[in-house]
């Protein structure tokens, strides 16, 4: 997955910078990225609108606290 922040970084929509952790990477959006911020989130909430129209409401949940879970657990959000 590195090529996607790396990527994102060429465009210049993030800077990468040593993480808190030896192992770990910093993410920050620059200004452009903060741009994109509002355009990004509205598509998202298209995508999920149409998973929700095809899963259902009750599977849609289901999937979002699953995934939410798994990446809690992957140490990936507080």
């Amino acid at each position: 997955m590195n090529y996607v922040p790396a990527e994102l970084e060429r465009r210049g929509y993030l800077l990468r910078r040593p993480g808190a952790a030896s192992n770990s990477t910093a993410l920050q959006l620059t200004h452009k990225g903060r741009q994109m911020y509002v355009p990004m989130r509205s598509c998202v909430t298209a995508v999920e609108q149409e998973w929700k129209e095809h899963l259902g409401e009750q599977r849609f949940n289901a999937l979002r606290e699953t995934l939410q879970d798994l990446s809690a657990w992957l140490g990936k959000v507080d």
